[in-house]
């Protein structure tokens, strides 16, 4: 059978099996987006043909990361709180006030794209305005868990000493709103396409 992509010779990890389910010399199989086998190199060159052979040698080969918490916007105020007192009231949230949707958009995708470079496929996202911050995920290919951003803290906090929980404002919930019908359920994964009705 002529598949897609081997990827062989490196040291893969499973992650099932005794310890951490190591093959050294390995080898993975792939037709399209699907990982067809996993195995020791000899077994799966034997077996499989490819289309493009992509030597592994002295590498990893893994599954994807996941960052289980992550703010992707938040690469725009990346450094602006560093070495103070209260960073998060004095730094981070004065100026994440100041910007714009497209600004949180453009950060977004940044803190995506280095996360994907760096081996992340699978993200919890916990942002705002995530609506749009989604459709980065989407164009980007990774999975997500993504929820909308909520505080019980007033928007603007600089300045305010009372940094204590308070209730939701249940006046302002909407409960017909796209956010919540789309993101609010168990869990939403995406790889590719649109939002699910």
């Amino acid at each position: 059978m002529t598949l897609d992509v081997i990827i062989h010779g490196g040291y893969v990890l499973t992650m099932e099996g005794p310890g951490s389910g190591m093959i050294p010399n390995g080898a993975v199989a792939i037709r399209g987006d699907s990982i067809v086998a996993v195995g020791p190199a000899p077994e799966i060159l034997k077996q499989y043909s490819a289309h493009r052979y992509v030597d592994a040698h002295d590498h990893a080969v893994l599954p994807g990361l996941i960052d289980c918490h992550i703010h992707t916007s938040n690469a725009i105020v990346r450094g602006g709180s560093q070495d103070i007192a209260k960073w998060m009231y004095s730094g981070v949230l004065p100026l994440l006030s100041l910007a714009e949707t497209e600004d949180l958009v453009a950060g977004s995708m940044l803190n995506i794209i280095e996360a994907v470079k760096k081996g992340t496929t699978t993200f919890c996202d916990y942002d705002f305005p995530m609506l749009e911050l989604i459709k980065n995920h989407i164009a980007a290919g990774t999975r997500v868990v993504a929820a909308e951003m909520i505080n019980g803290l007033p928007t603007v906090t600089y300045g305010v000493e009372d940094t204590a929980l308070r209730e939701f404002d249940t006046a302002r919930e909407n409960k017909n709103s796209p956010m919540r019908c789309a993101l609010w359920r168990n869990t939403i994964k995406h790889t590719m396409g649109a939002l699910p009705a």
